[in-house]
């Protein structure tokens, strides 16, 4: 009847498909009682978790040094290359008759090797503090007396001032900066120092201004 298996007219091998209640296999008549075989699978259960406790904070520390170790070199390439520029193109550029020419051409061609060399830190002597660098550099200049001035300029988009300009002061028309960076990136810090040395190494000036800078 519908109600009943027949296996008679099927494939031996296909006979484990279709099975009655009463073929089920027993928890009890495997030999251990229903409520050990829970306290068994209930006890793994609990030792699986208790070793993804243990073993979980060892592969998220491997995890976090691999990262480090990955961003460490990524931003080292980063620092691969860093573009410094020094430039002095006098103060008779600026003087008045000459703004319009040698002066307007001066701060051109700063602008212009900034943005060519993607410059990180530049020192430009002599120049005026009316100079706006090109968008993406900020700059800071200290004067030296008589209208000198040195000027840091820097990638502002790379590099973060964390340590303001010192008050390097010589005076008699030199001038020097100091300035700290860090780098966005990579937490790399460096010192900038640019100045107007005087002339005459072996000069007792010379010396002077080197102890003040």
């Amino acid at each position: 009847s519908p109600s009943q298996f027949s296996c008679s007219a099927m494939d031996p091998s296909s006979r484990g498909l279709l099975r009655g209640p009463e073929d089920e296999p027993s928890l009890e008549s495997e030999g251990l009682p229903v409520r050990h075989r829970w306290f068994l699978v209930i006890s793994g259960v609990m030792g699986i978790c208790m070793a993804c406790l243990i073993l979980s904070p060892r592969l998220i520390h491997r995890t976090f040094v691999h990262d480090e170790e990955a961003i460490a070199m990524a931003h080292s390439d980063q620092l691969k290359g860093m573009m410094l520029f020094q430039f002095n193109p006098h103060w008779e550029c600026f003087k008045p008759q000459n703004a319009e020419g040698c002066g307007r051409q001066a701060m051109a061609l700063v602008t212009e090797l900034l943005q060519r060399h993607n410059v990180d830190l530049a020192n430009v002597v002599e120049l005026p503090e009316s100079y706006k660098p090109p968008k993406g550099w900020s700059m800071n200049c200290r004067p030296g007396g008589g209208g000198d001035t040195t000027c840091i300029i820097w990638r502002s988009n790379k590099w973060e001032v964390i340590g303001p300009s010192t008050e390097c002061w010589f005076g008699r028309g030199r001038s020097c900066n100091v300035m700290t960076f860090e780098h966005v990136a990579t937490k790399f810090k460096v010192s900038l120092a640019g100045a107007h040395f005087p002339h005459g190494a072996g000069t007792s000036w010379y010396s002077e201004f080197l102890g003040i800078l």
